[in-house]
């Protein structure tokens, strides 16, 4: 007889973490030989996909504590054990005791079996798996709200806009249609929430899928076209160098790196860990040994590669030799015992790589003159407008309250519009933007002068603005499955727009 499943669903885990699939802890028990087992079962799908022993008779395996780091529940599921093996040889009538419920060997203090000493090797490599699952347990609590995020109080915002979406400066602006800039105001919402949160497997494979940055419509600002527009787009280029004797070892690696990680490992992370404690070496003396097995098997098969060159070589000499001698506190490079030794240095096939995408800024000025009492009422008001959109968010509704979280604050879509309405193809387009800068300068003239109560005569208001995200060349077509509604990312880009 083998191994019989008591029960396939044992145990109900405190919590389901972070992952693909349902977990669940099966107990099996042998009544040959007593044999009794937990195993950790993952399904996707109703398919079993992995199977992890996590205790036998009594005692917990290192990866069984990191699963159930918590120790009290560890004692539980011990005791748990014990009454479910012995219900069932008690309802059989035959079948073989385990001897850990026959001596009583179980520890109630630990939930660890006693034939292992806390203080021997096998018993540390129990508590670092503990001190493991210590660390591993908070990562349940991460994502304690749904992929919407906590709330947060907007009763500001309608008090102070109520049903007024639009705020126009100058206020004859829209029946004198000029040409201006609409700067549309949004709540933020997460990106990449929906797919990090929901569908990690898909992450891993393809990358983050990056959803809309606009939630509630919150209003529009129109403004005239400022004086001095212009756009810059940037992209992030380096230097890069590999000579050969670094490219053809890069090469080994990555088609190697089995053999290679087996051997700088001693079979993997846990192997080494185990190595290290029982056989009682230190962790960096361990680890060191490791990696200089790992090295010393690269060294081999790079010279068997540069075998039948002196120049690949002298060449793989002088890189290793200089990595004895850094690992003896001399910092010698490959290149200097070359240029030293034989007056040459590798070619280090120097060349400009791409490194990244940069994020686009913008700045605006304007000088405002308002001109009658609901002109003035209006700069103010989009003064407001931005100075209140741009501040971080607080769960509560009331000044000086506690805040747990702060929100991040509102965005903004800009679009240059003709007086028609229509978008200007001359002039670039933009992406949603932050807005990280603003400044409001109330006696531009450097003598303060105003009107009855103290509305200023003139003043000068300076924004700067940053995308949120890079320009993509994807982001240059004509139709786009976002672009058609007011709260897109992304706007059209036809056939003789400037485009981003």
């Amino acid at each position: 007889m083998a191994e019989k499943a008591v029960s396939n669903d044992f145990y109900k885990l405190s919590r389901q973490p972070l992952q693909v699939g349902e977990k669940k802890i099966q107990l099996t028990y042998d009544p040959t030989n007593g044999n009794t087992k937990l195993y950790e079962i993952v399904t996707v799908g109703g398919v079993q996909t992995a199977k992890v022993e996590i205790y036998k008779n009594g005692v917990w395996s290192f990866e069984g504590i990191g699963i159930i780091s918590d120790p009290k529940e560890r004692i539980t599921i011990h005791d748990n054990v014990i009454n479910s093996i012995t219900n069932a040889k008690n309802i059989s009538g035959n079948g073989v005791l385990p001897g850990f419920i026959k001596n009583k060997a179980g520890s109630q203090d630990t939930g660890i079996g006693g034939a292992i000493s806390p203080t021997g090797p096998q018993g540390i490599i129990q508590q670092v798996g503990a001190i493991v699952g210590a660390i591993t347990e908070p990562i349940g609590a991460l994502t304690p709200f749904d992929v919407s995020g906590p709330a947060f109080d907007d009763v500001n915002e309608k008090r102070l806009f109520g049903n007024e979406k639009l705020l126009i400066y100058p206020i004859d602006m829209i029946t004198s249609q000029q040409d201006r800039l609409e700067i549309t105001q949004f709540r933020y919402k997460p990106t990449g929430a929906e797919s990090i949160f929901k569908n990690p497997a898909k992450v891993i494979q393809e990358n983050v899928q990056r959803n809309s940055a606009l939630s509630d419509f919150i209003g529009t600002t129109v403004l005239p076209i400022p004086n001095g527009v212009s756009d810059g787009n940037n992209v992030s280029w380096g230097s890069d160098q590999m000579n050969a004797m670094t490219a053809g070892a890069t090469g080994l690696a990555l088609s190697q790196m089995g053999k290679y990680l087996g051997t700088g490992t001693a079979g993997g992370a846990f192997g080494l860990l185990t190595q290290i404690l029982t056989k009682g070496q230190s962790p960096l003396g361990a680890l060191q040994g490791a990696k200089g097995a790992a090295a010393g098997l690269m060294y081999i098969d790079v010279l068997g590669a540069a075998a039948g060159s002196a120049a690949a070589k002298g060449t793989a000499s002088s890189a290793f030799a200089s990595q004895v001698l850094k690992m003896a506190q001399f910092e010698v490079s490959p290149e200097s015992i070359l240029a030293r030794g034989f007056g040459i240095i590798p070619n280090s096939n120097l060349e400009l790589l791409f490194n990244s995408p940069e994020l686009r800024q913008f700045s605006f000025a304007y000088r405002m003159s308002p001109r009658s009492k609901e002109e003035a009422r209006n700069v103010k008001r989009i003064i407001r407008f931005f100075k209140q959109g741009m501040a971080p968010r607080k769960q509560t509704g009331q000044a000086g309250q506690a805040s747990f979280f702060l929100g991040t604050p509102n965005v903004f879509k800009l679009r240059y519009k003709t007086g028609k309405d229509n978008s200007i193809s001359g002039l670039n387009k933009f992406k949603v933007c932050a807005l990280t800068g603003f400044s409001v300068n109330y006696a531009p003239e450097g003598t303060w002068a105003a009107y009855d109560e103290g509305q200023p005569v003139t003043l000068t208001m300076a924004m700067q603005f940053s995308e949120l995200e890079p320009i993509y060349n994807t982001d240059y077509q004509t139709q786009t499955s976002i672009f058609s509604t007011r709260t897109s990312d992304l706007d059209s880009v036809q056939d003789d727009d400037v485009g981003y």
